[in-house]
């Protein structure tokens, strides 16, 4: 069967989404394209037959599509007066396809110009699976600017109403209900304990609790446990007078005084040894601390967040948890992170904004030639066992290695398939094998492949300038020089 079709973007050959709003202007076979567009899965639709009704019906109903005949009988405008006049409005992003069985090549050619995503031909031979691909990629295409046009907002947002504040991006139901208990308990006193696997964004949450509470001016310190030596983890968190054991030639503040009336989260608490717990555990429980080497308490007002990879269950159980530490943590609101695998669509919301967050960050100049759609399901089969902290680093090297002067679905697969197979091959090696794998060697040699084509870049940006380049990195000129040579690298 044939169908007219002069398409002005790239047809994908596949429905992409059952679920968009849609208006049809149309007078004569509206209700059968109603029926077609039910079968393909599509449900909020409205109908109008001419254009007082589709002003009427437009103002309320914000469609992600329009399909709006040319010709209308009975109306006070034609379906091209009626796309000029939405053109005028800045905020209409409406896609809109053209329908007519009467059109002349000059009217079908307007409505493209005015930025029309298809004209379609009523006819007899009217494909009614090409209608509803056109009708899936035009929709398809509108809720992707729609997310973009939110992660954008979201990343002007967190730089410009305090540059800390990390947004928690995502739509998927599990992440919805995290959302809302963070919204249920921001302004509580009550204890949180967050539980996600590695890299799921326990600090995210811990961030957002804070900068949604009364306390959001004051300090947030995120605090991993595990990076600090048990010899010093009290000194950390509790501060420290002078003389009060070796190397303590100054009184310090620790995290808990500096944090005043704000937030403290304590990542991977697992880490914490059994008399640290037992020591943090008196301080949540009377508020107050002291200082390594002082007998005068102090009094903090700080709220205390926690967080861990593994359920306190688990870490009592394994003799890593004191037993009246599980207990004050069994007591507070529990909030579990799920894992990326778990979130769905997610997973290109996060890769969308990371891409754009690092481009924000490095400002290589790429232009954004991909589809995250069309890619979906290779990303999807990744296994992500690192989490959103690893998308975060997949897109931080799409942006710094990409060597084109556009991102594309070829280089974000490349880059994937890259990935996978470093993965693939860490799997294959035996244990013998990981030590050599992992030696000294390979990882100067990986590291300084990164330097060389980060330096490159950089250069390149600054159109060589030397100065400009080496304040950039904060090298003196003459370590600049050095690296330049080291690398071969030259205008």
């Amino acid at each position: 069967m044939r169908i007219s079709s002069f398409s002005a973007e790239p047809i994908k050959g596949k429905y992409l989404y059952m679920t968009g709003k849609i208006i049809i202007v149309e007078d004569r076979i509206g209700k059968g394209l109603i029926s077609i567009l039910n079968s393909g899965g599509y449900e909020d639709i409205k109908l109008c037959v001419n254009s007082q009704e589709f002003e009427k019906c437009y103002k309320k109903f914000k469609p992600h599509l329009i399909l709006l005949d040319i010709h209308l009988a009975n109306s006070e405008m034609d379906g091209v007066e009626i796309y000029r006049e939405l053109k005028k409005d800045k905020d209409f992003d409406s896609k809109v396809i053209i329908l007519s069985g009467e059109a002349n090549r000059a009217e079908i050619a307007e409505g493209m110009k005015l930025g029309a995503y298809t004209f379609i031909e009523k006819s007899s031979n009217f494909d009614e699976d090409k209608f509803l691909i056109d009708v899936g990629n035009a929709i398809d295409i509108k809720i992707q600017k729609d997310r973009i046009k939110k992660l954008e907002t979201e990343l002007l947002n967190s730089r410009r109403e305090n540059s800390n504040y990390i947004p928690l991006i995502g739509e998927s139901p599990k992440i919805k209900k995290v959302k809302q208990l963070i919204d249920k308990l921001s302004n509580t006193n009550v204890d949180i304990f967050i539980v996600g696997e590695t890299g799921t964004g326990k600090e995210v949450v811990a961030n957002n609790i804070h900068y949604l509470s009364n306390g959001h001016n004051e300090r947030f310190i995120a605090i991993d446990c595990s990076a600090i030596p048990d010899s010093l983890i009290e000194s950390e968190l509790f501060g420290h007078i002078k003389g009060s054991f070796t190397g303590a030639s100054t009184d310090k503040k620790g995290y808990f005084e500096s944090a005043g009336d704000g937030t403290i989260f304590l990542d991977e608490i697992e880490n914490l040894s059994i008399e640290v717990q037992m020591k943090l555990l008196r301080v949540i429980e009377n508020r107050n601390f002291y200082r390594v080497g002082n007998s005068n308490p102090i009094t903090f007002n700080a709220r205390v967040i926690f967080g861990t990879n593994e359920s306190p269950e688990y870490l009592l159980q394994a003799g890593k948890m004191r037993e009246d530490f599980y207990y004050r943590l069994d007591s507070a609101m529990r909030i579990s992170l799920p894992s990326l695998s778990e979130r769905g669509d997610d997973l290109l919301l996060l890769l969308e904004y990371f891409i754009r967050l690092e481009e924000r960050e490095y400002k290589t100049g790429q232009k954004f030639c991909y589809n995250l759609e069309e890619i979906k399901d290779q990303l999807f089969s990744h296994m992500w066992k690192g989490n959103v902290r690893e998308l975060k680093n997949f897109a931080t090297k799409l942006i710094i290695m990409n060597d084109e002067t556009s991102l594309t679905n070829n280089v974000i697969l490349a880059e994937l398939k890259s990935k996978q197979d470093k993965a693939r091959l860490i799997k294959s090696v035996d244990e013998n094998e990981i030590e050599s794998l992992y030696s000294i060697e390979v990882y100067k040699e990986a590291m300084e492949e990164f330097e060389k084509r980060y330096l490159e870049r950089r250069l390149y940006q600054n159109r060589w300038n030397k100065s400009k380049t080496a304040d950039q990195l904060k090298y003196d000129r003459t370590a600049l020089y050095k690296k330049m040579s080291k690398y071969g690298l030259n205008n």
